[in-house]
């Protein structure tokens, strides 16, 4: 959802004549589309679903799973509470667009091309973390999401605290992100500990895999001992 801003970002830069630089960074901004299409089409040469990825028990679980997603861009810690954490994203992410439509239809010129880029953006947050929720529901039950999903949630999160910081009225600007900033103190402890954690739990298996590669174990040895671990 976000290729069409930037490619008519791109376009209006090609037709600016008042500054020499326009056409170079309409050059970077086609580039950056093209290039990502191409990425984007290179994944599904030669593609086959993994063996070991379970398909989503249905449309209920893969909204509860897109909500989990969401919600992990306060961090791991919401795993205290998936309910709480869930529905404060979802508030969140419905106040802001609200927010957004309603700063469309009151500007015009820049700021609107940047409202409605931020809609744009929050649109491709919210379809990624339906394609996630689709693609890992068949996890949830037994191992949950891991934690390293919070740096693919975090941009919605970015996306709504500036849009409140751009064209929130002053009180209610500072109350979300206040209470932001409240919710991420109250999540530090927790996620800390939750960061440490994964780093202890990563380095002794991952020591374990390299330990028994240098001993030259047989690679089907390798299979049934790290399995786990590696997948």
């Amino acid at each position: 959802p976000a290729l069409p801003c930037l490619a008519y970002e791109a376009y209006l830069h090609f037709r600016n004549k008042e500054r020499s630089e326009s056409k170079k960074v309409a050059v970077v901004l086609f580039t950056a589309i093209l290039v990502t299409l191409m990425i984007v089409g290179a994944y599904f040469i030669n593609y086959k679903h993994p063996w070991w990825n379970p398909p989503s028990p249905g449309l209920a679980a893969t909204l509860k799973t897109s909500a989990m997603f969401m919600s992990m861009s306060f961090g791991p810690g919401v795993a205290l509470s998936w309910l709480l954490s869930s529905a404060i994203i979802l508030i969140l992410v419905f106040a802001t667009t609200c927010l957004l439509l309603y700063a469309l239809s009151k500007l015009q010129g820049g700021e609107f091309r940047r409202a409605f880029g931020l809609f744009l953006f929050m649109g491709g947050s919210i379809v990624f973390a339906l394609a996630m929720g689709w693609g890992r529901a068949g996890w949830v039950p037994t191992l949950g999401l891991p934690i390293r999903y919070v740096i693919l949630a975090i941009p919605l999160l970015i996306i709504c605290y500036g849009t409140w910081e751009l064209y929130g009225l002053p009180f209610l600007r500072n109350f979300v992100q206040w209470g932001l900033f409240t919710l991420m103190l109250v999540l530090l402890f927790e996620n800390t500990r939750m960061g440490i954690d994964w780093r202890n739990y990563y380095l002794h298996g991952a020591s374990a895999v390299v330990r028994d590669i240098k001993q030259g174990i047989p690679q089907s040895v390798l299979v049934e001992r790290h399995q786990r671990f590696l997948i």
